[in-house]
């Protein structure tokens, strides 16, 4: 069974909580079932549970400039993460306003 990228997209995260499905270029494709973040521009916080996330500790988990985030459906063989996904929120941590970038990948 093999996994296939079948989309890009980008989320320019600011300093109010957004749902990634709603928020992110594209929303997320009707096939998608994994992906991948990447963190460019500032740090973000995310959270899973359909809970906006805060900046500062216990926010939510911190993801750093140059961290990757994935929930993948490769190592869990007809793993679907779509509905975790559609939960996930994710706010920029800068504190100041400032915005953080993700690129997404998303995959089947």
């Amino acid at each position: 069974m093999g996994v296939n990228c079948i989309d890009y997209g980008y989320l320019n995260v600011n300093s109010t909580a957004q749902l990634l499905g709603a928020a992110s270029t594209g929303g997320i494709p009707v096939r998608a079932k994994g992906l991948s973040i990447t963190v460019e521009g500032n740090a973000v916080r995310l959270r899973l549970d359909d809970t906006a996330p805060t900046t500062g500790v216990n926010g939510g988990d911190l993801l750093n400039i140059g961290d990757v985030y994935v929930l993948d459906s490769w190592t869990v063989p007809n793993q679907n993460w779509r509905s975790v996904m559609l939960a996930m929120r994710l706010i920029s941590d800068g504190g100041d306003g400032t915005t953080g970038n993700v690129s997404i990948h998303w995959f089947d």
